[in-house]
């Protein structure tokens, strides 16, 4: 999910539980998005982000760096 491009709004980092994907804040991104730049991040293996092989916690964190 891109941020929505204003910069005059501060930005909201969603990241999934484990085992689900950045579709889970869907409902609350919607409610959100008028006040904030939300921007859901898929880990690998999950959502829509493919995995890589031996992605580790590590692998997942530069991910999100």
């Amino acid at each position: 999910m891109p941020p929505s491009s204003s910069a005059a709004r501060p930005a909201l980092v969603f990241l999934h539980a484990l085992g689900s994907s950045r579709h889970a804040i869907d409902g609350v991104a919607a409610r959100l998005a008028d006040r904030f730049d939300v921007i859901g991040i898929d880990l690998p293996g999950f959502g829509e982000t493919p995995l890589s092989q031996g992605t580790s916690v590590e692998d997942m964190v530069r991910h999100v760096a």
